[in-house]
């Protein structure tokens, strides 16, 4: 007999994602009943700034581009071929459900749900999507380590903090380096213990599937190098929209200022602190913008810009998934 489903883990996935939504939701009140969001004082700055805004959301649409594309490269090597354009319209639906839906990996989820529905194993999916996001952050971590140290190096009066966020983010962009190069020799070496349960079997051989197309797909240094090279130009894309943010709310921040700032909140972000990051990023980047000595409020809100250019192409997005939802399999 098969083991019977633990209801008290489904109360406590529950607990855990209402308190996520509890925690953004309160972050942002916070915010709000301090003054470092104001919605009225957001809405006319976004009326006084049409330019900026359509900027950050072209910028914002090449980045989703350059990342359907990232995935495509490195997809290929594990014998997962997309055409270029699905590739972009598959990420265009982990973005709208990402943002729709409570949980960090709703839209990964629906990717390899849409690719089982075409016959593709959702662990070959999974693990060129792990593959993908490594790359994704290695990015990150270079992108924040040289701006930051342009930083450093024109404006002496951030060298105190920029010193400890440099040293941070090298450390960062060395150990990411170092996984992305030689990660899939040491993933082939994971132990994956046998299940004594056929439901538990199953699970762990899947687990194994993952690990194995990971590895496939980091074998092939050029398509990790030209991974990491698209994401570190989809980081500087980032920069931009951050830059047209600031400058929607009237601060002169400059391009190694919002550079060095903002893979901190993006950081802050992905913790699965609340769904998307929301009120977290807002918080750190508030935190931000005081050391620089902006007014706190103008870190908060530029934050927010920036998730706006982000969740504005989930509507693209949803039509996408419409689109992209292939039909039911035929029954005997």
């Amino acid at each position: 007999m098969s083991p019977m489903p633990d209801s008290r883990a489904s109360w406590r996935s529950l607990a855990t994602g209402i308190a996520k939504i509890a925690l953004g939701v309160g972050l942002l009140l916070l915010l709000w009943h301090r003054g470092l969001v104001d919605p009225v004082r957001l809405s006319k700055a976004l009326t006084l700034h049409p330019g900026l805004c359509l900027a950050a959301f072209a910028l914002q649409g090449a980045v989703l581009a350059s990342m359907g594309l990232r995935w495509r490269i490195l997809s290929r090597p594990s014998g997962l071929f997309l055409a270029k354009w699905e590739a972009v319209r598959l990420t265009l639906v982990s973005l709208a459900l990402s943002t729709c839906l409570p949980g960090n990996a709703a839209g990964d989820l629906a990717k390899g749900w849409i690719l089982t529905r075409r016959g593709v194993p959702f662990a070959k999916t999974l693990g060129t999507m792990a593959v993908d996001r490594w790359t994704g952050i290695t990015g990150l971590f270079l992108s924040w380590t040289f701006w930051t140290a342009v930083l450093v190096t024109v404006d002496p009066r951030t060298r105190a903090m920029g010193s400890i966020l440099l040293a941070v983010a090298a450390a960062g962009s060395m150990a990411c380096l170092l996984v992305c190069l030689y990660g899939h020799a040491m993933i082939r070496y994971i132990p994956v213990p046998s299940g004594n349960h056929p439901w538990k079997a199953k699970m762990l051989g899947a687990i194994r599937a993952v690990l194995d197309t990971a590895a496939s797909s980091g074998a092939d240094r050029g398509a990790i190098l030209t991974g990491v090279a698209f994401s570190f130009v989809s980081q500087q894309m980032m920069v931009g929209i951050g830059w047209c943010g600031a400058h929607v709310v009237d601060i002169p921040a400059s391009i190694p200022e919002i550079g060095a700032l903002l893979p901190a909140t993006m950081i802050a972000n992905s913790l699965p602190l609340s769904p998307g990051g929301v009120g977290v990023g807002e918080t750190v980047g508030a935190l931000g913008f005081s050391r620089l000595g902006y007014p706190a409020w103008t870190g908060s809100e530029t934050l927010l810009l920036v998730r706006l250019a982000s969740v504005s192409w989930a509507v693209p997005g949803l039509v996408a998934w419409l689109a992209s939802r292939p039909p039911k399999a035929a029954t005997a």
